[in-house]
């Protein structure tokens, strides 16, 4: 009975790990995207229940095959971001630059926490160059005022759906678009910094809606992120960052496409997950805030700050441009990706906002 129980159980894990190779918008298939590690974590415990109890039946050896295969992919994904490869981007040194290195936080505050003090001490304590803080609504925008003083240049966009942005900046900027890639009430943030030395940088920042039943399927999100990837291949001359709470996790088929497509490098790699959310479930945890850039672009830092009252963590980065490209191994997109990545884009064209506002 216990044997059969734990089959079931593994069968269910296969079923869940197999289903999200599907690479469909329905936001019911999308949700198991996020949980492919702690899927394959369950499924080896329970394998090795399963072996210790003993195969009896033809029907065990069928579930021990399939689970082989899923967890072969669950494990394909998921070690790029784990220690046991090596760094796509590689740490440099400041003399390596050729421009002014760029200390960047960026945080989803939480727009219902209410520890502006938290977010204000931690950003005093480690005194980046540019902060971008999403879901900030006016009563953020009020108890933060303070930080103009420290940061004469900014973008303030906020808004009480969950989806506003406060960008702070030491550095001027040359100019500046909100944009509603999809969704008129959910914007985007395209800044052109100015690094000195007629030098400069543009620094995105994403906070597309979750898959979710409210709001239908992830089209919205998966457009967005598409959108992105094209206008950094189109500009793949230019220095570009791209940050933000992406709401995907870094193996889910659309992020890897985004990747692929816009030919963007990830610090991440052969470094750890970063997990960022929930802050309250360390088991649960799920890398959702990102960071990509260009190949002009040298890593000095990257760096999970602490707990400062919200669900996610914040997410540090010192970078700068380097004084010539280095050519890093990454996955390039073919014609079958591109294709896709401008099906997304037209589909996320075709998207239609929920009837009712559904907050994050």
């Amino acid at each position: 009975m216990v044997s059969q129980i734990i089959n079931i159980f593994l069968a269910v894990f296969c079923f869940i790990s197999l289903l999200a190779l599907w690479e469909v918008d329905f936001w019911w298939i999308r949700i198991f995207d996020f949980p492919r590690l702690q899927i394959a974590v369950l499924t080896v415990i329970f394998v090795c229940l399963r072996l210790v109890i003993g195969l009896k039946y033809q029907w065990d050896w069928i579930v021990l095959v399939l689970l082989a295969i899923s967890l072969a992919v669950d494990f394909y994904r998921i070690i790029p971001y784990t220690r046991l490869v090596g760094t796509e981007v590689s740490k440099i040194r400041g003399s390596e630059l050729d421009s002014i290195s760029v200390k960047i936080v960026s945080l989803n505050v939480k727009q219902k926490n209410r520890a502006h003090s938290r977010v204000l001490d931690m950003l005093t304590e480690v005194s980046p160059s540019v902060v971008m803080l999403l879901e900030t609504d006016e009563i953020w925008q009020r108890n933060l005022k303070s930080l103009k003083q420290q940061y004469p240049y900014t973008v303030e966009v906020p808004q009480d759906n969950t989806y506003g942005i406060l960008f702070f900046s030491k550095l001027p900027i040359i100019n500046h678009q909100v944009k509603n890639l999809v969704d008129e009430k959910v914007p985007s943030l395209f800044v052109t910094l100015d690094l000195g030395d007629s030098r400069s940088m543009e620094l995105i920042g994403l906070h597309p809606r979750p898959p979710r039943p409210a709001e239908g399927h992830s089209t919205q999100r998966d457009g967005e992120l598409s959108i992105v990837a094209k206008h950094m291949r189109d500009n793949k001359d230019r220095p570009i960052i791209v940050i933000g709470d992406f709401n995907d996790v870094a193996w889910s088929h659309t992020t890897r496409l985004f990747k692929r497509v816009s030919g963007a490098l990830d610090p991440r790699v052969g470094r750890g997950l970063f997990s960022t959310f929930p802050v309250n479930y360390p088991l649960f945890r799920f890398p959702l805030d990102h960071t990509f850039f260009s190949k002009q672009i040298g890593l000095v830092e990257i760096q999970r700050l602490g707990d400062v009252g919200s669900d996610h963590f914040p997410m540090f980065l010192e970078i700068g441009l380097l004084q010539s490209p280095i050519d890093r191994p990454t996955e390039h997109a073919d014609q079958e990706d591109l294709k896709e990545n401008k099906e997304m884009i037209e589909a996320g064209d075709d998207w239609e906002p929920p009837k009712k506002e559904v907050k994050d």
